[in-house]
């Protein structure tokens, strides 16, 4: 909740040198509604940082979640113009039977939409919670 990412937001805002956030489920402990707020406060602050050109103060943001909203949210924000699908690059990670990991780049349109399927669910668990 709000103790896990008051000093992430700070850190944000600070004006310091070129970083790279990794940031695991910050979804958890938020209400949908924040959780969409969230993302949309990064992706003004990254784009806050690209529009300066300054290399010495560009902002990367990792972020690995499990929250469909947070996935659509990017969806809609490319979509609607405010990041380019460049400016994203969504991944799926599926561990194999052999233990190791495959990574599904997952490129989305000017439209926001994927330009390939999405592999192993993770979107069809609405379709069917609707539809049953």
């Amino acid at each position: 909740g709000p103790t896990n990412i008051l000093p992430f937001l700070a850190q944000i805002m600070s004006e310091s040198s070129s970083l790279t956030y990794i940031i695991q489920e910050l979804e958890n402990n938020w209400h949908p509604k924040y959780q969409s707020k969230i993302i949309e406060f990064i992706a003004a602050k990254m784009k806050e940082f690209q529009a300066e050109n300054n290399p010495e103060k560009n902002k990367c943001f990792i972020l690995e979640t499990h929250s469909e909203l947070f996935v659509l949210q990017i969806k809609k924000l490319v979509q609607k113009g405010f990041l380019k699908p460049e400016d994203v690059s969504i991944n799926f990670i599926e561990r194999t039977e052999g233990g190791n990991s495959k990574v599904f780049h997952l490129p989305l349109n000017s439209e926001g939409a994927f330009t390939k399927q999405w592999p192993g669910g993770f979107f069809t668990e609405r379709t069917e919670i609707l539809t049953s």
